[in-house]
């Protein structure tokens, strides 16, 4: 299943060369940006977590709240290496993704 979409993934998570990647437009101007710091695109984790981060994107966008991709960039602790003592799990990404689709599917 290498580089193949699968039915769960947000129109905007992209496999970029075995990475994640988000690639959107919004107001005339491209953003693409990795929002799991070495994210595989063949990971479900990985994917799951990608997946509620566009779905969050797409929804502050439509609230008109979107600001810019500072809130959803990796932290400057993930580049030095200081891990999180809470890390987003994929529970966590399957919770808030049942709650984004509340709408939209039976539970």
């Amino acid at each position: 299943m290498v580089g193949k979409k699968k039915e769960i993934d947000h129109k905007w998570v992209k496999n970029n060369n075995g990475s994640i990647a988000i690639v959107f437009s919004h107001k005339k101007k491209p953003y693409k940006f990795a929002p799991v710091r070495g994210g595989d695109f063949n990971n479900d984790q990985d994917r799951a977590i990608a997946n509620q981060v566009a779905g969050q994107i797409e929804l502050d966008i439509k609230l008109g709240k979107f600001s810019g991709l500072d809130p959803w960039l990796p932290k400057q602790a993930d580049k030095i290496g200081i891990g999180d003592p809470n890390p987003y799990t994929i529970n966590d990404a399957w919770r808030d993704y049942k709650i984004s689709k509340a709408d939209k599917i039976s539970l």
